[in-house]
């Protein structure tokens, strides 16, 4: 771990001579202002025209890999010229064809079993909320007091203790629930990166504790940007907010 470098425009500028340059973005708390439940986020149409612009200007190169599941990544990025990958790297959208990799049985029934536990969490913790994407969960818990947060998180760990084929990972005020052996965002920038003919060079962009596996992926041969102040990261460069990112991905969508 370091301490990024803030991501001034003449940095910007040297790395968009390079060969091969391949977008990679996060979606909340990334390109979007995270929201209290992840069905209010506000995806401005102006960010859907830039994107379509930068998609025409790298050939394709742009994808936003997100925790969201691929059914809702879909509905709030409708481009047909963007990569999607939801669920961590679980599932695609690349290049007109959609897949999703296939659970183990053990994972699927652990997953079966722990959905009503986790459920009855979230009923005792009023505040909290438990998001079903498919193939994972999300167990947020933004909206709990500290001293509740506290208790919540300890019940969470009792529950998934003994859930051998799913992992427990810690997300921007909220835990991911994920199978065990299973892809992660670091896998996913792999996986694009090796699709690529010629030069790929990833230019990566996140904010959550998850997406500290595509900063490692990509920092031996790319740059890495976080959104935002969490510290520490091994991301190269950071911004303040998303509308500090949306802004630059205006601007060179303008300047093109």
């Amino acid at each position: 771990m370091w301490s990024p470098k803030q991501l001034a425009d003449s940095d910007l500028h040297t790395m968009l001579k390079r060969d091969g340059v391949y977008w990679i973005f996060d979606l909340d708390g990334t390109l979007i202002d995270l929201a209290d439940r992840p069905g209010r986020v506000h995806v401005p149409p102006s960010l859907l025209s830039d994107l379509t612009s930068l998609a025409d200007l790298y050939g394709g190169r742009v994808a936003v890999v997100s925790g969201r599941a691929l059914s809702d990544l879909k509905v709030q990025i409708p481009l047909a010229a963007l990569t999607l990958v939801g669920n961590h790297g679980a599932e695609w959208r690349l290049q007109g064809k959609e897949w999703t990799t296939p659970l183990p049985p053990q994972t699927e029934a652990s997953l079966q079993a722990v959905r009503p536990l986790l459920l009855q969490l979230a009923h005792r913790y009023t505040a909290s909320l438990l998001e079903d994407k498919g193939v994972s969960l999300s167990f947020h818990v933004r909206h709990l007091s500290p001293p509740e947060k506290m208790q919540c998180e300890q019940e969470l760990h009792r529950v998934m203790e003994p859930m051998e084929s799913l992992q427990l990972r810690p997300g921007q005020e909220c835990w991911e629930i994920r199978p065990r052996p299973g892809p992660n965002k670091g896998d996913a920038v792999r996986e694009l990166l090796s699709r690529v003919q010629g030069a790929a060079w990833p230019l990566v962009f996140g904010d959550d504790w998850t997406d500290e596996d595509a900063f490692e992926a990509a920092n031996s041969h790319g740059v890495t940007v976080v959104i935002g102040d969490r510290r520490p990261t091994q991301a190269q460069f950071w911004l303040p907010q998303p509308a500090t990112l949306r802004t630059l991905l205006h601007r060179i969508s303008a300047d093109r």
